[in-house]
């Protein structure tokens, strides 16, 4: 039964043909797991797809307004469903952090994001929630890369735009990459809890 609602939730993604830019597993905005302080850009409606293990992860979010997100995700794994908003408080500065709090379902969250080091244009995150998914402290880091050309005596290979990622919530240790192919499409691969690999898919337009 769970693979036959996964199944259908996944061709409702393709026959929807509709978009997905850096969702979290839980729909948000984020890194693997964990929120950060960004939201969806205004008009712009994202869908993705994650595989770790058996289980599988269908995400969503649009940005409702400046500063402003909803999202919804799936587990087909346990049937849950999460849900909620993101609202952008405080913007980014080079003096100071952006700080964005939210609601997915009865949990509330708040997380600080900022550029650490604009030489090695690092990113920091750093949050804490309430509830059974959002509990605790969480940090994470991450650091966008520009083109990489991978050389050997016989062939080239060049790398997209990579944003590898790490980050510790729900006390797990997750690390990940985003490779973005072009405008509207990006690639994701990683290792969640440091033993589980995890890859998917993400497709963004504007509306």
């Amino acid at each position: 039964m769970k693979k036959m609602t996964f199944i259908i939730t996944v061709l409702l993604v393709v026959i929807l043909a509709v978009p997905v830019f850096a969702n979290s597993q839980l729909g948000m905005k984020g890194l693997i797991n964990m929120p950060v302080a960004d939201t969806q850009t205004k008009g712009k409606l994202s869908l993705g797809l994650q595989m770790i293990g058996d289980a599988g992860y269908v995400s969503a979010n649009y940005g409702i307004g400046q500063n402003l997100e909803g999202f919804v995700g799936f587990n087909s794994d346990s049937g849950d469903i999460t849900g909620g908003i993101k609202v952008r408080i405080i913007r980014e500065t080079r003096y100071q952090p952006a700080l964005t709090v939210g609601l997915m379902n009865t949990n509330i969250f708040v997380v600080a994001s900022k550029i650490m080091d604009y030489k090695t244009n690092i990113r920091g995150h750093l949050g804490f929630g309430t509830g059974d998914q959002l509990d605790g402290i969480y940090l994470g880091f991450n650091k966008l890369y520009n083109p990489i050309t991978i050389s050997s005596s016989n062939s080239r290979f060049k790398l997209p735009v990579t944003d590898f990622k790490l980050e510790y919530f729900a006390e797990k240790i997750n690390i990940g990459a985003d490779f973005y192919l072009n405008d509207s499409f990006k690639l994701n691969v990683g290792i969640s809890n440091l033993k589980n690999v995890m890859y998917g898919i993400e497709y963004s337009s504007l509306f």
